[in-house]
């Protein structure tokens, strides 16, 4: 509450000031309504009073909020003052306390009023701004600066955090002010491990990550925190739990209960979007790649081959193919049954993946074909690779529940270079090179001869494009 006076002398009698928790300020010419912002009520005494009425009237003609004024004093005030004060204050007789009381305690109880419904309008704004941000977010990385530093004043924390133990990148988001020091990382790390085990007793994660984060060489006293002042929620995934949002309060020991109101919304919040995210993530898999092998699927590995033939025009590289066959693969349908067969493909897929480079890519392009892309490499370096997988997958039988099944491929390898490289001339020439493996008695590697295969119309030859229009990139 704030008192006004006039002139070196305070105007409040002394049962006043007994009666209240005064902070004082004195008038000055300057006074305007900004000064009153921040008041719970304004004390007028009429009794040296001037001009302070006509001033307080004229600051409050020009704002529409309401202006906290009480006057004592005087029991019969001239004509003139009671009607500048008469439309916004109160006039008070000197002596009766209580009545002066009830007025300064209905005042301040407004106020608070006000200032709360302030900070909750607020809080609304920044949680409709968190949850805008969230819905711009399109891949996980973007978590980060959607969050930014809306989250820490929306929750009014010191801390906060989001981390998932179980993935890669077990930290996703780490958000302190200012560095933490040694004994708070300590105490984060406690509860993080408290709470794991709390919810995922039969998986044990790691939280070594908490001892990289950034620690404060110097640090001023702060409140004394404990493992339980950090406030957890638990993020899930196809539900179950992999991970927290973890929040330090500047509340202590315990926020309010609309802080935690909150803090769960904006859980609730997190946990819908990292769950559209990996449903995103399950149908875009889905949709690029074959379900029982795991590797691209046609239309993905074509669309791939065609980006490397791209590259290879533009910069006169060179792109080569394998393409694969699992030889008799009918035949262990048949009598085997379709479970063998599958089991079969994938235990071949896995053979096939351990004979290539980092930067090979492999497809499945049918029921027992498979395309490899091998970039940078001639015919020459393709035909070692296909022989290399031969010898990986015959020379092991595939072992499975049954029994032990022998495989063997037939591959036919096709290679360009610079304007020769277009995608349906060179999957033509694996094909038939192939064939030619086949034909010979399966278990074979054989180069394509560009003489041998019919010319080929492309897209681009017969919508021909400048190459320069294209980013090899991009398809």
């Amino acid at each position: 509450m704030l008192g006004f006076g006039e002139g070196e002398r305070l105007l409040l009698p002394d049962n006043l000031t007994d009666l209240f928790s005064v902070r004082f300020a004195y008038m000055s010419d300057s006074l305007s309504r900004k000064h009153l912002q921040d008041m719970d009520i304004v004390l007028v005494n009429l009794d040296r009073r001037s001009g302070l009425a006509a001033r307080m009237a004229s600051i409050q003609a020009s704002s529409s909020a309401p202006l906290p004024l009480i006057t004592f004093g005087a029991s019969r005030p001239g004509i003139e003052v009671f009607q500048d004060l008469k439309p916004i204050g109160h006039i008070v007789p000197p002596l009766d306390a209580s009545y002066l009381q009830g007025l300064c305690d209905a005042s301040v109880f407004d106020r608070r009023q006000i200032l709360t419904l302030d900070s909750q309008r607020e809080s609304v704004r920044r949680l409709w701004e968190l949850s805008s941000a969230l819905l711009r977010v399109t891949r996980r990385e973007q978590l980060p600066q959607a969050l930014g530093t809306i989250m820490p004043e929306l929750m009014k924390a010191s801390l906060v955090s989001i981390c998932m133990p179980e993935t890669e990148s077990p930290l996703i988001y780490f958000w302190t002010r200012p560095a933490l020091g040694q004994e708070a990382i300590d105490l984060l790390e406690a509860h993080l491990e408290e709470s794991w085990a709390g919810v995922r007793p039969d998986v044990r994660a790691s939280f070594e990550w908490v001892e990289k984060l950034e620690i404060a060489e110097t640090r001023s006293p702060s409140p004394t925190i404990s493992k339980n002042s950090f406030i957890s929620a638990p993020i899930s995934l196809q539900g179950r739990p992999v991970g927290f949002l973890t929040v330090l309060p500047l509340e202590q020991p315990r926020p309010s209960e609309d802080w935690l109101k909150t803090f769960f919304v904006v859980s609730d919040l997190v946990n819908v979007l990292l769950h559209n995210l990996d449903l995103r993530d399950q149908l875009s898999y889905r949709a690029t790649h074959d379900g029982l092998t795991g590797l691209l699927n046609r239309q993905s590995i074509l669309e791939t081959l065609e980006k490397e033939c791209r590259r290879a025009r533009r910069y006169h590289g060179s792109v080569t193919v394998v393409m694969v066959d699992l030889d008799h693969f009918k035949q262990i349908n048949d009598t085997m049954g379709h479970l063998m067969g599958d089991e079969v493909l994938r235990q071949s897929t896995a053979r096939l993946l351990e004979s290539l480079r980092e930067f090979d890519i492999a497809g499945r392009t049918g029921g027992e074909e498979f395309l490899v892309l091998l970039p940078h490499v001639d015919g020459e370096g393709g035909m070692t690779w296909a022989r290399r997988f031969q010898s990986l997958l015959s020379n092991t039988p595939i072992a499975t529940k049954q029994q032990q099944v022998e495989v063997t491929a037939s591959c036919g390898v096709a290679s360009c270079t610079d304007e020769d490289c277009h995608v349906d001339r060179l999957v033509a020439m694996a094909d038939s090179a192939l064939y030619s493996a086949k034909n010979a008695g399966r278990n074979r590697v054989t180069l394509a001869d560009a003489r041998h295969v019919p010319e080929i119309v492309t897209p681009s030859q017969a919508n021909h494009v400048p190459e320069s229009d294209f980013d090899e990139d991009t398809v």
